[in-house]
């Protein structure tokens, strides 16, 4: 994701979590870990393993952003001329958003101290026809989902 989508991004994602939290309530709270010598970065990376169809990744230019009592849903699509497809498609349990929530603005706070609040605007993409410089207003997602 570009800068400026990751903040757009953040502010979706914060909005879909407060739409949680007046149907649902709090997310549950992440069990205690229980105490270990933590790995290292390069340790961790080194105990993933990513199937060869997966290392290219996959292009999108969209997401929707929903949940159930449980989890949410982030449909990560591909806009492209003459239908939308969604090109993956990701499930974090609702007790795991708070946290990746804050990850995400640590990282978008950090690359503005490095960079500065223009960098996060002057790098947005150019806009296609279709889409509009203004955000769409955040919805509540479907209550069917799940």
């Amino acid at each position: 994701m570009t800068p400026a989508t990751m903040s757009e991004f953040v502010n979706a994602l914060t909005t879909n979590l407060e739409n949680y939290t007046r149907t649902f309530g709090n997310p549950p709270p992440l069990p205690i870990p229980q105490p270990h010598q933590r790995p290292s970065i390069q340790e961790i990376y080194d105990n993933y393993k990513l199937p060869d169809e997966l290392m290219s990744g996959s292009y999108s230019n969209q997401v929707l952003i929903g949940h159930s009592a449980t989890e949410f849903f982030f449909d990560f699509i591909t806009g492209f001329y003459p239908t939308p497809a969604v090109s993956a498609r990701v499930y974090i349990p609702a007790a795991v958003v708070p946290r990746f929530l804050t990850t995400i603005k640590t990282c978008v706070e950090q690359y503005r101290k490095r960079f500065g609040d223009n960098a996060l605007r002057d790098a947005q993409p150019p806009r296609t026809d279709n889409q509009s410089d203004v955000p769409p207003t955040p919805q509540d997602p479907p209550s069917t989902f799940g």
